[in-house]
């Protein structure tokens, strides 16, 4: 756990992701899904490993809440039709400017910033912040105890 929870932290040493140049198929749409029209080009980094050599360091479960809450916000604000002005924990995706195809296409980048792939159930669940903030942790923590299974 404590490895993987360094790698975690050490998430500014990945490769940056630019969403414009993410093609991912939709299940919605069942064709390529450019996320250009709702995202402009982003400094945003995703999940990834850190360097084995990194030192290992522990996380309580408020400092996971705040990486995840945080790394969305930064999806979030990457996002050209994002109202900032709206942005909190408790903003649905719509008082933030995005229709229904922006929220799947929101979803979607998500996923790629985290590196994890939703079930639909729980893609459809996400209509807030707080909604994503919350499945994304739960996602993350799973991984966390698998990491931990497998070390």
């Amino acid at each position: 756990m404590k490895k993987f929870a360094a790698r975690l932290v050490a998430q500014q040493t990945a490769r940056p992701v630019a969403f414009a140049q993410v093609r991912l198929m939709s299940s919605v749409m069942k064709k390529p899904t450019m996320f250009a029209s709702v995202f402009a080009q982003s400094s945003v980094r995703s999940f990834s490993a850190a360097p084995e050599d990194e030192p290992s360091q522990q996380l309580s479960d408020s400092e996971i809440i705040e990486l995840v809450e945080g790394k969305i916000f930064e999806v979030l604000k990457s996002a050209a039709k994002c109202d900032h002005s709206k942005l909190s924990r408790t903003a649905t995706f719509e008082e933030l400017g995005f229709d229904s195809l922006d929220g799947v296409e929101l979803v979607l980048a998500l996923e790629e910033h985290f590196g994890i792939d939703l079930v639909n159930e729980e893609a459809e669940k996400i209509n807030t912040v707080m909604d994503a903030i919350q499945i994304f942790h739960s996602q993350v923590l799973q991984r966390l105890n698998v990491e931990v299974k497998n070390e």
